[in-house]
């Protein structure tokens, strides 16, 4: 017979949105003016190819924005990556796969300032 509830129900799928290196349960990530930024979605508990979509929503200025990410079609996961980031590229970076949707906030600071991490 079963010997926990966990035998007969399995977890319900989640989505994660990570940087390799950094802490993963946290919903800001600190990054450095010229860094590079590597942000990794998802699905866990659930591995069958899916399609990624990521969007921006800047801090300051212009609507949200999709942004391209390779591979586009079906995979178990997604990879963004941004090259020599700019104080401008602080905002919301948004990994969706119907039906689900994670979001991590990215603050870019100049090289001079400090931060609670």
């Amino acid at each position: 017979m079963f010997e926990s509830l966990s035998e007969l129900v399995p977890p319900l799928p989640s989505i994660a949105v990570f940087s390799p290196g950094a802490l993963e349960y946290t919903e800001v990530l600190v990054m450095r003016e010229h860094d590079n930024l590597t942000l990794v979605c998802e699905v866990r508990g659930d591995n069958k190819p899916r399609h990624f979509f990521w969007n921006y929503l800047p801090d300051v200025g212009a609507a949200n924005e999709p942004l391209q990410v390779v591979p586009s079609g079906p995979t178990s996961s997604s990879k963004l990556t941004k090259a020599d980031l700019q104080v401008s590229d602080s905002g919301q970076y948004i990994c969706s796969t119907p039906p689900y949707s994670h979001k991590k906030y990215v603050l870019v600071q100049t090289k001079g300032e400090f931060a609670v991490k």
